[in-house]
């Protein structure tokens, strides 16, 4: 089943377009109300948490994915 998808998927190469470049991204995770946030003292970004809310700004795509991987080892569950 995967391999035949990955096949009509590249077969159809031609016919996809990419994610438009940006001088920079704006990124936001909110949290459902049993989890929350245990912010670090610091961290290597431009943004900020709240409770249940993570902000953050990067200038690529690779840094914003980076990132959101990142603050997923600050969620916690209630």
């Amino acid at each position: 089943l995967i391999y035949r998808g990955v096949k009509e998927a590249i077969a159809d190469y031609d016919n996809k377009t990419s994610y438009p470049g940006q001088n920079s991204y704006e990124c936001e995770l909110a949290l459902t109300e049993n989890y929350y946030f245990d912010a670090p003292e610091s961290f290597p970004w431009k943004g900020m948490f709240e409770n249940q809310k993570a902000y953050w700004e990067t200038h690529d795509i690779e840094g914003a994915l980076s990132l959101f991987w990142q603050v997923h080892e600050y969620i916690k569950k209630k």
